[in-house]
């Protein structure tokens, strides 16, 4: 009985629409509502064999007479909309056809006051649950939508009737009725509608977001996007944390990273704040016009501050790249994430008063996101001082921390003239942030991977990014108003960091293993390498230190001290150090430094300072004179070029220390002529055998630079204490001499013995050598004297065995011919 009856309504109203009224059907809109109403009211029942022939029937009416419709436009779509509210697939199918039949076919033949009724109803296919192939094509038929709108665009304006807000446009009525049903289909439990919308959506907002007007523009952000944000975060709080062992979905193969509901919810997340943050990046310039879009800016920058801060690492790093899209702007090429380089404002486009020559928000909201970005900064890199605390913390991945320094050069370059708070302040908690980044450890099962692919450098992602920052700082900072009292909290704190070689830095409480003590997969955490990073931090506070030494707060802040103070320690362990290219960049770093920082009268008239020319003084007597021998496998010519540098060492006192020694402290002058007295003794490895390696060049210079600055006489005052240091020099050789000859006859020659004597003879001919080039009145009558009563002492040595002894022995002697002369009574 039912079929018979909805056969004879479907056939009665197929009849009726077929026949040919006088006047058309299509113009007699009360006869056409009478004819479908009968069709319409089928939707109540519930049998499927009812609801099939209903949608059949509004499927030939389609097919045979769609172009006449005219005022039974609603009617249709309500009935064809009304199929995806059932449950049968059989019905929802056929349904689903009839509406892609109109949207394919119909859409320039449907008044425009109809088409929002069309895309609820193409909306309902999407939302059903039945047939997810369905939703999906749904999707693909509001593209088709918004495009006609698009293209259509002037005849809706002219001929749509306003709906109930009056205060929008025509046709923006449409659009807002299309992004809300987008809305709403981006928070369907099923995923791959999820994405398929929100992709849509953003894809619909970036081809045709032009039109909208401002009003417009407001209500997508206050009534579509932004609840979006929080239904999805609503949604992802509420999700289960564990997979479904029931269900349709029980048996189906999943990856790890999508196997439950709140992963896949999290997928959500980060897909739809990506896309509200690409719509603030690429329609900047339409949101700007708005009243209140520094209010909006605030409400996406807080929301991207929660999610950062969450415990999921996908949507924190999503998050974070968010963030960056957000600050980062439309640009022709796009920024890859996986970048160590930071997009950095050129300088020439950077104003005296900090803001860009480019188009920019306020600087109120760059002051918003800098506060954002310290908050995220600091609550992440904030290590745990309890053990309590370093079982539960949860450590951000190397990926999350590259992505957070990216984000600083952007936002410092906007608000370094204009600080939230106080400049100082300000500036110190960003560096504080940068520095935090290089503690966090790395996971064990994950530092495989993060090993750098470039062979020629062994810097993490992190580091390169960090480096990346520091660079822009150094390149930025004297733009900065009153930077001159930065300069020093910069230098320090790049001084600071190239400590990190030699002292890897700790993350609280958490347990660290040392880098480079495990290879492959393990668990815990492990340290980074900080050995390049440190030399290139190294670098940077040498180059900016001798661009700023002659400021006074770099003086009045003792920064060359702090320099010296920190290069002591690669210094002064020298062959000890981890690797050698530390100690010798940081040889070069103290010559540039102490070159730069003695240019500068006020360092040198810094007599007070004390710690600063005992700090030098000690590194350099460090470094000359290691503790630590070099490794017995040392080639020649490797000690050579360790031998070279000693040199340039003793040059930079030849030239910068003792020309201007009655200006700088007299016990630190004494100091360094102490260490070029012991340097002026050819000295040897103890290790080595007596052939072996000694500083013949580095010997010789000590001499010379001693010898040069000892018997000029000049108005300096300072060639007396240099001819002490030559007394003191002399008195050493005679000691070593005697006690020699002493010990020659009682036993066998040591090789300690050999070679120490074989060093004092040595420089008695060079001293001998020395003094022959200088005038006849610029040494002392004394220093004479002493020469020639060592010359007993050398003719003893005779009796030694040893040969390396007798061929030194032989060329001092010689060398003691220029002071043979014709007694006085002869020559009368």
């Amino acid at each position: 009985m039912r079929c018979c009856g909805a056969e004879a309504i479907t056939s009665l109203v197929l009849a009726a629409l077929s026949y040919k009224f006088v006047p058309p059907l299509y113009e007699n809109k009360r006869l056409q509502a009478m004819l479908l109403a009968p069709l319409r009211e089928l939707s109540v029942i519930s049998q499927t064999d009812v609801r099939q022939k209903q949608l059949e029937c509004a499927l030939l009416i389609l097919q045979n007479g769609g172009e006449t419709l005219g005022p039974g436009w609603p009617t249709i779509l309500q009935v064809i909309g009304d199929g995806a509210n059932t449950q049968g697939e059989v019905i929802i199918r056929t349904a689903f056809q009839s509406m892609q039949l109109v949207v394919t076919d119909f859409l320039p033949l449907i008044s425009p006051p109809c088409l929002s009724l069309c895309v609820e109803m193409a909306a309902k296919f999407g939302l059903q649950q039945s047939e997810l192939n369905i939703s999906l094509t749904a999707i693909g038929l509001l593209w088709n939508i918004s495009d006609y709108f698009y293209q259509q665009r002037a005849k809706i304006t002219s001929d749509i009737i306003k709906d109930e807000d009056p205060s929008l446009t025509s046709s923006d009525q449409l659009w807002m009725c299309l992004y809300s049903k987008f809305g709403e289909l981006c928070v369907d439990p099923r995923p791959a509608v999820r994405k398929s919308a929100g992709q849509t959506l953003f894809s619909t907002i970036a081809a045709h977001g032009d039109l909208l007007q401002n009003i417009t523009w407001k209500s997508l952000l206050w009534k579509v996007l932004f609840p979006l944000l929080d239904n999805v975060k609503s949604k992802l709080e509420t999700a289960p944390s564990e997979r479904e062992r029931k269900g349709p979905e029980a048996n189906i193969l999943m990856h790890h990273s999508r196997d439950t509901a709140k992963k896949q919810w999290c997928e959500t997340q980060v897909l739809i704040m990506a896309g509200v943050s690409r719509v603030f990046s690429i329609k900047k310039e339409h949101l700007e016009e708005l009243d209140d879009f520094s209010r909006a800016w605030a409400f996406l920058l807080q929301y991207l501050e929660r999610a950062s801060l969450g415990h999921s690492a996908e949507v924190c790093l999503a998050a974070l790249r968010s963030f960056q899209e957000l600050v980062n702007g439309p640009a022709k090429e796009e920024t890859n994430s996986q970048s160590a380089s930071p997009q950095i404002v050129p300088q020439q486009s950077i104003q005296r008063d900090g803001s860009s020559s480019q188009p920019s928000v306020s600087q109120t909201m760059w002051n918003t996101a800098w506060k954002v970005w310290l908050n995220i900064g600091n609550k992440r890199t904030t290590p745990p001082m309890t053990i309590q605390a370093a079982a539960t913390v949860d450590i951000p991945s190397q990926a999350f921390l590259c992505q957070l320094v990216l984000i600083f050069p952007k936002i410092f370059t906007h608000v370094q003239d204009h600080f939230v708070c106080d400049m100082f302040t300000d500036f110190s908690k960003g560096l504080s942030v940068l520095s935090q980044t290089l503690a966090v450890p790395i996971a064990g099962d994950t530092s495989p991977f993060l090993v750098p692919t470039n062979y020629e450098s062994t810097l993490t992602p992190v580091q390169e990014t960090v480096i990346d920052a520091y660079s822009c700082l150094c390149e930025n900072v004297a733009h900065i108003k009153s930077s001159e009292k930065l300069y020093p909290k910069l230098i320090s704190h790049l001084i600071k960091c190239s400590e990190y070689a030699t002292r890897v830095p700790t993350f609280g409480a958490v347990e660290v293993k040392p880098p480079n003590s495990v290879k492959g997969l393990t668990t815990g955490y492990i340290a980074s390498d900080m050995t390049e990073f440190s030399e290139k931090c190294m670098s940077l506070a040498t180059e900016v230190y001798s661009k700023c030494c002659s400021l006074d707060s770099v003086v009045q802040e003792d920064t060359l001290k702090c320099i010296i103070q920190s290069l002591s320690t690669p210094l002064g362990a020298k062959y000890s150090c981890s690797s050698d290219s530390t100690w010798k960049l940081a040889v070069q770093c103290l010559l540039k430094c102490v070159r730069s920082g003695l240019s500068v009268p006020k360092v040198k008239a810094s007599t007070s300072s004390t710690d600063l020319w005992l700090a030098l003084s000690k590194a350099l007597s460090d470094f000359l004179f290691p503790k630590v021998p070099a490794n017995e496998s040392q080639s020649l010519a490797e000690f050579r070029e360790d031998e070279k540098l000693d040199c340039l060492v003793v040059e930079m006192i030849r030239k910068d220390i003792l020309p201007f020694s009655s200006e700088l402290p007299k016990n630190f002058i004494a100091s360094v002529l102490q260490i070029l007295n012991r340097g002026s003794i050819h000295s040897q490895s103890p290790n080595a055998p007596v052939s072996g390696k000694v500083r013949h060049l580095f010997t010789q210079k000590c001499f010379e630079t001693l010898l040069q600055f000892s018997f000029v006489n000049d108005e300096n005052k300072a060639a007396s204490v240099s001819q002490v240091a030559v007394q003191t020099l002399l008195t050493r050789c005679v000691t070593i001499i005697s006690d020699y000859n002493k010990d020659i006859h009682l036993k066998q020659n040591v090789p300690s013995q050999v070679n120490e004597v074989v060093s004092a003879i040595q420089t008695m001919t060079t001293l001998i050598s020395s003094l022959q080039k200088l005038s006849q009145d610029s040494v002392d009558h004394s220093i004479w004297e002493r020469i020639i009563s060592l010359y007993p002492h050398l003719v003893s040595c005779i009796h030694s065995k040893s040969d390396s002894v007798l061929v030194e022995l032989e060329k001092a002697l010689s060398s003691y011919t220029v002071l043979l002369n014709t007694p006085a009574y002869a020559r009368k």
